[in-house]
């Protein structure tokens, strides 16, 4: 591969959309790469753990709508210039966010539609400070969503959906300042068609262009409270498909969120904008919680009365043979005969 070709890379931002086919390991040799973008192609195999130690000085890596397999090799970790990385829509598996904890530059992350599992790690929010997309949706992420997240400040569109993430919302979720404006103007230095789910479906904007905020955490098992701190951002929120429960907030940015889709399917929510009122689940509460108070005191008084009769019995059988000798003598009389007939 020339000098030639490479300059044409820089100038065209690649060779996106060309059918092109087969493996990448050719561009090793690649040692001037700063922009690469190979999007909309048919390369397979994995992806040359070489490009990580050739291409040092490469800032924005767009190999997304593919065939890759394999994991994210470890030797990204030496792109420490990387702005750009988009791996959408292959089949690449393993910890992706693991190799990106020396990429502190990166401000857009576009990894969804791949077989990647593990967590969310802990450093997010002090090691990529720069962040303002990521976009992990559909596949198999798994833990809780971090608290640490609250630290990204610049962060503008996050995509969590149609993973296995567990446990609440974080409470902080409203420090995410970048989301507090009622629009946002996302610009990345090189060509990027940014992608967010909204309304059901994709949508596309290019670069330096005003869009909505987004914040997507549809289709996990997410439980608890819709937190407060919520309400103070301007996105588009979709909280669809989990196990969601309590009053949904109101007030502040969250009044102009009138579509029930985005709370549907979780059975536990009530109050505006779904139909369920959370009147009822206080009243059903409330009538659950008298029941349930009024059989313990039924119970109770079923124990005191037992112990009572048994009490009253015992000294009403004690007077009787105490004061009447003949009963007295045919009782010790019958006891005498029983331990006999035993032995």
């Amino acid at each position: 591969m020339g000098p030639q070709f490479l300059t044409w890379l820089r100038r065209k931002q690649g060779s996106r959309d060309n059918e092109l086919e087969g493996s990448i390991s050719s561009l090793c040799q690649s040692t001037y790469l700063q922009l690469l973008v190979l999007s909309n192609n048919n390369f397979t195999g994995e992806i040359p753990y070489c490009l990580g130690e050739s291409s040092r000085g490469l800032r924005s890596l767009n190999l997304g709508n593919n065939g890759f397999s394999g994991a994210i090799p470890s030797s990204i970790r030496f792109l420490t210039g990387l702005t750009d990385l988009e791996l959408s829509n292959n089949g690449v598996l393993g910890e992706p966010l693991l190799p990106l904890e020396t990429c502190t530059m990166l401000s857009y992350v576009h990894l969804a539609e791949n077989r990647f599992t593990g967590s969310i790690p802990h450093w997010i929010g002090d090691n990529l400070p720069a962040l303002i997309y990521l976009r992990l949706r559909s596949n198999m992420f798994s833990g809780q969503i971090r608290t640490e997240f609250a630290k990204l400040q610049s962060l503008q569109i996050l995509d969590l959906a149609s993973n296995n993430f567990s446990g609440a919302i974080p409470t902080n979720i409203g420090n995410l300042s970048g989301m507090a404006s009622s629009q946002a103007t996302i610009f990345f230095l090189h060509l990027i068609d940014l992608q967010v789910y909204s309304k059901g479906q994709d949508m596309y904007y290019r670069q330096s262009l005003d869009l909505m905020n987004s914040l997507n955490l549809s289709s996990n098992s997410l439980v608890g409270d819709i937190t407060e701190g919520i309400r103070d951002l301007a996105s588009y929120l979709n909280l669809s498909y989990n196990n969601l429960s309590g009053e949904i907030p109101s007030g502040h940015q969250l009044q102009n969120l009138e579509d029930p889709s985005i709370y549907m399917h979780n059975p536990h929510l009530c109050g505006p904008p779904i139909s369920k009122s959370c009147s009822s689940n206080v009243t059903v509460t409330e009538s659950s919680e008298k029941e349930y108070g009024k059989n313990n005191s039924d119970l109770v008084w079923q124990c005191i009365s037992t112990i009572l009769g048994f009490v009253m019995g015992f000294w009403i059988f004690c007077g009787v043979i105490f004061f009447k000798d003949r009963w007295r003598h045919a009782y010790f009389s019958g006891i005498d005969k029983l331990f006999d007939g035993i032995f």
